[in-house]
Protein backbone atom coordinates (compact mmCIF):
# COMPACT_ATOMS: atom_id res chain seq x y z
CA UNK A 1 0.00 0.00 0.00
CA UNK A 2 1.79 2.79 -1.08
CA UNK A 3 0.62 6.03 -1.77
CA UNK A 4 2.16 8.14 -4.70
CA UNK A 5 3.40 11.62 -3.48
CA UNK A 6 0.83 14.37 -4.69
CA UNK A 7 2.95 16.70 -7.33
CA UNK A 8 2.60 20.19 -7.40
CA UNK A 9 4.00 21.54 -10.43
CA UNK A 10 4.77 24.86 -10.64
CA UNK A 11 4.83 25.41 -14.11
CA UNK A 12 1.11 24.47 -14.47
CA UNK A 13 -1.94 26.99 -13.37
CA UNK A 14 -2.65 30.20 -11.80
CA UNK A 15 0.87 31.42 -11.70
CA UNK A 16 -0.13 33.66 -8.91
CA UNK A 17 -1.03 31.02 -6.60
CA UNK A 18 1.78 28.84 -7.78
CA UNK A 19 4.11 31.87 -6.93
CA UNK A 20 2.17 32.17 -3.79
CA UNK A 21 2.30 28.99 -3.01
CA UNK A 22 6.59 28.98 -3.74
CA UNK A 23 6.86 32.13 -1.76
CA UNK A 24 5.00 31.11 2.01
CA UNK A 25 7.83 28.85 2.99
CA UNK A 26 10.09 31.18 2.45
CA UNK A 27 8.24 34.15 3.96
CA UNK A 28 7.35 32.06 7.21
CA UNK A 29 11.45 30.82 7.44
CA UNK A 30 12.06 34.93 7.32
CA UNK A 31 9.24 35.32 10.51
CA UNK A 32 10.48 32.77 12.67
CA UNK A 33 14.41 34.02 12.52
CA UNK A 34 12.49 37.96 13.20
CA UNK A 35 10.95 35.92 16.07
CA UNK A 36 13.67 34.42 17.20
CA UNK A 37 15.53 37.53 16.93
CA UNK A 38 12.59 39.33 18.82
CA UNK A 39 12.07 36.33 21.77
CA UNK A 40 16.01 36.59 22.09
CA UNK A 41 15.84 40.26 22.76
CA UNK A 42 12.86 39.97 25.35
CA UNK A 43 14.70 37.70 27.59
CA UNK A 44 17.84 38.69 27.49
CA UNK A 45 16.42 42.30 28.24
CA UNK A 46 14.56 41.05 31.08
CA UNK A 47 16.62 38.31 32.92
CA UNK A 48 20.14 39.36 32.39
CA UNK A 49 20.47 42.94 31.76
CA UNK A 50 20.58 45.91 29.88
CA UNK A 51 24.53 45.73 28.75
CA UNK A 52 23.94 42.12 27.29
CA UNK A 53 20.47 43.27 25.27
CA UNK A 54 22.93 46.24 23.92
CA UNK A 55 25.39 43.10 23.52
CA UNK A 56 23.21 40.72 21.77
CA UNK A 57 20.76 43.59 19.47
CA UNK A 58 23.52 45.82 18.60
CA UNK A 59 26.51 46.11 16.32
CA UNK A 60 26.79 41.90 16.83
CA UNK A 61 22.80 41.35 15.38
CA UNK A 62 23.71 43.86 12.65
CA UNK A 63 26.48 41.72 11.40
CA UNK A 64 24.22 38.01 11.75
CA UNK A 65 21.25 39.91 10.34
CA UNK A 66 23.91 40.28 7.16
CA UNK A 67 24.65 37.19 7.24
CA UNK A 68 21.19 35.79 7.23
CA UNK A 69 20.27 37.99 4.51
CA UNK A 70 23.18 37.09 2.65
CA UNK A 71 22.15 33.11 2.80
CA UNK A 72 18.23 33.95 2.03
CA UNK A 73 19.28 35.90 -1.21
CA UNK A 74 21.78 33.14 -1.99
CA UNK A 75 19.32 30.32 -1.51
CA UNK A 76 17.01 31.87 -3.40
CA UNK A 77 19.47 32.40 -6.31
CA UNK A 78 19.87 28.41 -6.22
CA UNK A 79 16.39 27.59 -6.30
CA UNK A 80 15.90 29.65 -9.04
CA UNK A 81 18.73 27.75 -10.93
CA UNK A 82 17.44 24.41 -9.94
CA UNK A 83 13.98 25.39 -11.01
CA UNK A 84 14.90 26.17 -14.14
CA UNK A 85 16.89 23.02 -14.71
CA UNK A 86 13.53 21.27 -13.69
CA UNK A 87 11.45 23.18 -16.36
CA UNK A 88 13.80 22.11 -18.69
CA UNK A 89 12.39 18.73 -17.98
CA UNK A 90 16.31 17.67 -16.45
CA UNK A 91 14.93 16.04 -13.33
CA UNK A 92 17.93 13.47 -13.04
CA UNK A 93 19.91 16.92 -12.74
CA UNK A 94 17.32 18.77 -10.26
CA UNK A 95 19.29 16.23 -7.56
CA UNK A 96 22.66 17.02 -8.49
CA UNK A 97 22.35 21.16 -8.31
CA UNK A 98 20.31 20.74 -4.96
CA UNK A 99 23.46 18.29 -3.73
CA UNK A 100 26.14 20.88 -5.18
CA UNK A 101 24.06 23.81 -3.56
CA UNK A 102 24.03 22.35 -0.40
CA UNK A 103 27.54 21.75 -0.30
CA UNK A 104 28.58 25.18 -1.22
CA UNK A 105 26.61 26.78 1.36
CA UNK A 106 27.84 23.94 4.10
CA UNK A 107 31.34 24.58 2.77
CA UNK A 108 30.52 28.59 3.33
CA UNK A 109 29.04 28.31 6.35
CA UNK A 110 32.02 26.74 7.73
CA UNK A 111 34.32 28.93 6.23
CA UNK A 112 32.59 32.25 8.03
CA UNK A 113 31.87 30.43 11.08
CA UNK A 114 36.09 30.15 11.29
CA UNK A 115 36.53 33.88 10.01
CA UNK A 116 33.68 34.76 12.55
CA UNK A 117 35.64 32.73 15.59
CA UNK A 118 39.13 34.76 14.48
CA UNK A 119 37.76 38.22 12.94
CA UNK A 120 34.12 39.20 15.10
CA UNK A 121 36.21 41.35 17.83
CA UNK A 122 38.05 43.10 14.89
CA UNK A 123 34.74 43.58 12.88
CA UNK A 124 32.93 44.50 15.92
CA UNK A 125 35.36 47.07 16.84
CA UNK A 126 34.83 48.86 12.88
CA UNK A 127 31.60 49.08 14.00
CA UNK A 128 32.47 51.04 16.71
CA UNK A 129 30.84 48.81 19.49
CA UNK A 130 31.00 50.64 22.95
CA UNK A 131 33.73 48.82 24.98
CA UNK A 132 31.17 47.74 27.84
CA UNK A 133 29.43 45.27 25.13
CA UNK A 134 32.43 44.14 23.74
CA UNK A 135 33.20 41.27 25.63
CA UNK A 136 29.35 40.44 25.52
CA UNK A 137 29.24 40.47 21.62
CA UNK A 138 32.79 38.55 21.47
CA UNK A 139 33.93 36.99 24.27
CA UNK A 140 36.52 34.94 22.65
CA UNK A 141 39.59 37.02 22.33
CA UNK A 142 41.99 34.20 21.02
CA UNK A 143 41.87 31.03 20.33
Amino acid sequence: MSKQKEKLPLTEGVIWKQLLLFFLPIAAGTCIQQLYNTFDGLIVGRFVGTAALAAVGGSAAQIINLLIGFFVAATAGASVVIAQIYGAGRTEDVQKAAGNAIAVFGLIGCALTIFGLFASRAMLLLLQTPADTLDGCAPVRRL
